[in-house]
């Protein structure tokens, strides 16, 4: 006998948010992170001893983030007014970040944005994010080597893991995939 659940799986990815994709970081009144889901440790590294804005300060969209060093405590005084989210990048992924004050401390919640996800063989570095965002602003093989201090043969083995990666012929094909996947704004 035929069980459909077991014999035919489903083969399409979901593209709404997993549970275990949703970060969250919980922060005393003097920012000190006193709770960290693994999806966060994931995203923003191990928070023992750090503050939350510590944390989001070491991401690549940081100057546009609300986090500084009184943050928390501006949260906590405003109360549930200040719990407006922003968009940030982090592994090649895009989120939401909010802020929402609950009693004395703060949640920070990284929501990732729907959309497909990668296939663990398409997940690529930081680095390699890098050279892809660079190669989207039209900067050639010397351009972006110049602009991330690297040689460009380094540039050229990235672009080609990248390529391999990703199933992906040309640099174009390889930018055009990079937005699909939300490597890319």
């Amino acid at each position: 006998m035929e069980h459909p659940e077991t014999e035919h799986p489903e083969t399409e990815r979901p593209e709404t948010e997993r549970p275990e994709d949703v970060g969250v970081v919980v922060s005393r009144a003097d920012g000190a992170v006193v709770a960290q889901s693994a999806a966060a440790r994931a995203l923003l590294g191990p928070s023992a001893g750090r503050t939350c804005w510590s944390l989001m300060l070491r991401t690549p969209a940081a100057r546009r983030l609300p986090c500084q060093d009184d943050c928390v405590a501006r949260r906590l005084a405003d109360g549930r007014r200040s719990d407006k989210a922003c968009a940030i990048s982090l592994r090649g992924r895009r989120f939401e970040l909010s802020c929402v004050p609950v009693d004395d401390h703060v949640v920070t919640i990284l929501r990732p944005e729907p959309g497909p996800l990668p296939e663990p063989w398409e997940h690529l570095t930081p680095r390699e994010i890098s050279v892809l965002r660079l190669m989207a602003d039209g900067l050639s093989t010397d351009q972006i080597a110049a602009s991330l201090d690297i040689k460009p043969g380094t540039v050229r083995t990235h672009v080609e893991h990248m390529r391999g990666r990703l199933g992906c012929a040309t640099r174009a094909a390889l930018v055009a995939k990079g937005f699909r996947l939300k490597y890319l704004g």
